[in-house]
């Protein structure tokens, strides 16, 4: 890259840098700059006498600056300061917007008394700006012939973030009001946008177009008032009312007629009543009756058609071909069935149109290509018809929504018959007609169930209430017959425990049972049988069921030897505290 164009390149970034014109943006540039003239002058005698730089870079000396006032606010000379700034942002004639002189009025009210003379120089200027900006914005207005305030508003916010028009919550609002003459010519606008809608409000006769209506009056009068939305409500009303006849007197109560003009009724109401109205539903009912009574004659009287040309085709196909008179008779009766089938094609669609699945299937085995071409026909008549009117017209809203619905009826028998070319079709004008199609199919579904979208519920059960259950459930396999309940026999009881082989009962003298019990029985008695097992010399295994008792009166004599009359001398009180600790059941085994 050479020298100029690297010039070059770099003034073409400067220029499409924004610049900032503020105190704060000035001081710095003020800074700056003096700091590198210091810096230059000392230049030459610096390089003379070979010693470094004496004076701080420009960034450092812009730094310092700043630190210093941040430090010690108190030596910043606010007048000072405020006088070179509003001379340096107001002596500028050209490229001068609001931004500059918003900033300075707010960095430095609060700062100086209200009464300083900057302030009403800021003021004087700010006037200036602003009527320049207002009458720019107004000539732009006439160049783009703008007829709507909308139009107009959008412009004064395009200049306002241009020319850095202030908030309403800064001080220098408060002097001076923008836009004057924008808002005179807002007002202007108003007036003939009023005279439009009430022309237009005449030939909003569907319910889209009312709401159409009632949006644009919103957005271009909405800040005012306006007696425009008395008479839309009372359009909406009058229309519900009529729509309201029309579905109880158009075709008779119950509703009788073609199947076709039943179903685009049906849909048309729709779209204009709502789904939930009480009258559309009536009439859908009463649609649903007619076509299915139209579709089951239709499909009777196909059906023999349907076979008698299957098998003529079959025959044909045959290997080896039949004769050919045979054959030649084969096809004068094929094709007198296509003609007859071709006609009752032209009547079917004028009676049930589209609407059955079925019935298009049937004809379309039994015509075939020539049952396509039929189809690729009226699918260019129905495109032609939606390129050709807008639903956003009220007169051609009805004529959208009948060819909207009939594209889509073929495009589906195309898709799912037509084979590759029949796809490649529906795929093209699917696409091209996209959004016609997803708001046709919605009122569709109506009198086809095979559209109904249905989102899968969770598994997990949580939005089912407690003790939820269908109600038309599946039936299951039959109750086996009740049998009486039979009685589980009681278990034997378990075999008595063996009885020791040898049973000992000994007496304890002034020992009482709650001597026993005063602390633990269990330790008291496996002492006495270790003691027992020690004195009679055997092990302590062998001893078991040990336990005590209180005695009895009259005691048995021990079973060694006897009882002295001393030891039964004893007195009444010794006698009633003497217990026996007899150990029962205690085997001695040896």
């Amino acid at each position: 890259m050479s020298e100029d164009d690297r010039h070059k390149s770099l003034k073409d970034r400067r220029s499409k840098k924004p610049r900032k014109l503020d105190p704060r943006e000035i001081q710095r540039s003020v800074v700056l700059i003096q700091a590198a003239f210091r810096r230059w002058s000392l230049e030459d005698p610096r390089r003379l006498l070979g010693i470094g730089p004496t004076m701080p870079s420009p960034p450092l000396a812009v730094a310092l600056v700043f630190k210093r006032r941040l430090v010690h606010p108190e030596s910043i000379d606010v007048e000072g300061e405020a006088m070179a700034s509003a001379s340096i942002i107001c002596g500028r004639n050209t490229n001068l917007t609001l931004g500059p002189l918003v900033a300075c009025y707010s960095e430095y009210w609060g700062k100086l008394p209200a009464d300083e003379g900057i302030f009403e120089f800021l003021k004087e200027r700010f006037e200036e700006v602003a009527t320049e900006m207002d009458e720019k914005v107004l000539r732009q207005c006439m160049m783009q012939q703008a007829r709507l305030p909308s139009q107009v508003r959008a412009l004064m916010a395009e200049a306002g973030e241009i020319w850095g028009a202030p908030e309403p919550s800064d001080p220098i609002v408060g002097y001076h009001e923008l836009w004057k003459a924008c808002e005179v010519r807002i007002l202007e606008l108003k007036k003939e946008c009023e005279s439009t809608f009430t022309a237009r409000l005449e030939f909003a006769t569907t319910r889209r177009s009312i709401k159409q209506l009632a949006d644009e009056v919103d957005k271009e009068l909405g800040d005012g008032h306006t007696a425009l939305r008395g008479r839309l409500i009372r359009a909406r009303i009058a229309h519900k009312d009529r729509l309201e006849l029309e579905v109880q007197s158009n075709f008779g109560w119950p509703p009788k007629g073609q199947a076709a003009t039943l179903c685009h009724a049906m849909r048309w109401f729709a779209v204009e009543l709502g789904e939930g109205s009480l009258a559309v539903q009536d009439f859908l009912k009463a649609t649903l009756r007619e076509l299915r009574a139209a579709e089951k004659a239709a499909d009777e009287m196909l059906a023999p058609v349907e076979s008698a040309a299957g098998e003529l085709r079959r025959r044909l196909g045959l290997w080896p071909e039949p004769p050919k008179l045979i054959k030649q008779a084969l096809l004068e009766e094929l094709k007198e069935i296509v003609d007859k089938a071709k006609e009752t094609l032209v009547e079917t669609v004028e009676d049930l149109g589209y609407e059955s699945p079925k019935v298009l299937k049937r004809f379309s085995s039994i015509l075939q290509e020539d049952f396509f071409a039929h189809c690729q026909e009226a699918i260019s008549s129905a495109s032609e018809v939606l390129r050709t009117c807008s639903a956003t017209k009220a007169d051609e809203e009805e004529i959208v929504l009948q060819n909207s619905a009939r594209l889509f009826q073929l495009l589906e028998v195309m898709q799912a018959e037509g084979g590759p070319n029949g796809v490649a079709v529906a795929t093209e004008l699917g696409t091209e007609f996209e959004h016609e199609l997803e708001e046709v199919k919605y009122f569709m579904r109506s009198t086809r169930p095979d559209l109904m979208l249905v989102e899968e519920e969770p598994d997990d059960g949580w939005h089912a209430p407690p003790e939820f259950r269908e109600l038309d459930q599946p039936l299951g396999t039959p109750e086996p017959p009740y049998q009486p309940r039979v009685l589980t026999p009681e278990p034997p009881p378990p075999p008595p425990e063996p009885q020791p082989d040898i049973s000992v009962c000994m007496k304890l003298h002034s020992v009482a049972v709650e001597d026993t019990k005063a602390r633990s029985e269990i330790v008291l008695m496996e002492k006495c049988a270790m003691i027992i097992a020690e004195e009679c010399g055997i092990p302590r295994q062998w001893i078991t069921h040990f336990a005590f008792q209180e005695a009895t009166l009259p005691v048995a004599p021990p079973a060694i030897g006897t009882i002295e009359e001393g030891d039964d001398a004893m007195s009444d009180i010794s006698r009633r505290r003497s217990v026996t600790s007899a150990l029962e059941d205690s085997p001695t085994k040896s």
